[in-house]
């Protein structure tokens, strides 16, 4: 019996001494990000990364998207009413207080913008705003009306 019990160990060793070795031969590539695309609810096409990092958030209601879709850790800056009227809003959103504020959220300045490395920005609406930021290399999500469905197919 004692034959038969060390025989079963040794193949158990062998056998898991065999798949740490092939664990060192494996190749560490690293996947490229992969993109997405999502219609807003203006109708505009966005392309982002995902996951998205950096988020941009200028109006208030993205905040709170943001937020329930679980990626409040990923705002990089905000804008809006909710950063310095809002009592509320600093309890209820954990991270609220450490976000950078933008200035002017009605005709952001772009380079401020870049210098947070955008993953994408949500907009009130698609406007000459969203050109020159598009045109600077950064994707915009437009807000206006009810977009959270299709907002969800960027939590992932």
């Amino acid at each position: 019996m004692k034959n038969g019990f060390a025989k079963v160990v040794s193949l158990l060793l062998i056998g898991v001494m065999a798949v740490i070795s092939l664990m060192g031969c494996s190749s560490t590539t690293t996947a490229a990000p992969s993109t997405v695309t999502v219609t807003d609810v203006a109708g505009h096409n966005c392309t982002v990364s995902s996951p998205v990092q950096n988020i941009m958030v200028i109006p208030g209601a993205a905040y709170e998207r943001v937020v329930m879709l679980g990626a409040e850790d990923r705002i990089a800056a905000a804008a809006d009413w909710y950063l310095t009227g809002e009592a509320w809003a600093h309890v209820i959103y954990k991270r609220l207080d450490s976000v950078p504020v933008l200035s002017n959220p009605s005709t952001p300045n772009i380079e401020t913008l870049l210098n947070y490395d955008p993953g994408v920005v949500f907009w009130f609406s698609n406007d000459q705003n969203v050109e020159a930021m598009e045109n600077a290399g950064i994707p915009v999500y437009c807000m206006i009306g009810d977009g959270m469905n299709t907002l969800v197919s960027l939590k992932d």
